[in-house]
């Protein structure tokens, strides 16, 4: 059953796959292939989403789908220090004034 939370992140998901027709990165910012491809790398708690509503989005949208799960803030952190790029991503509230200062977060580009 998909419940609301799940039905509002598949609407994110589908506002983000609008935004991101890019060169396939590998998640390091180096492409890898010279054809774009339609690719939405997320990184999430373990339990937020629904591996059926991936496979649903992903086949419903035309999009691969990179999904990597984390179990803790630290893990986070230290994943985007480290280099990793992700499209979404799902920090607590408390970590956001931290990525911030630490320029890890980016501005959504309206225009694609």
């Amino acid at each position: 059953m998909i419940t609301r939370i799940s039905t509002i992140v598949f609407f994110v998901l589908l506002m983000l796959v609008n935004a991101c027709v890019q060169q396939p990165t590998g998640l390091t910012g180096i492409p890898t292939i010279s054809t774009p491809t339609r690719q939405l790398a997320i990184y999430n708690w373990g339990t937020y989403i629904a591996p059926e509503l991936l496979t649903m989005f992903s086949e419903r949208y035309g999009v691969t789908i990179i999904y990597d799960e984390f179990d803790s803030d630290e893990q986070l952190l230290t994943e985007l220090r480290a280099g990793m790029i992700y499209d979404l991503i799902v920090p607590t509230d408390m970590l956001l004034p931290v990525m911030r200062r630490e320029g890890l977060l980016a501005r959504l580009n309206h225009a694609n």
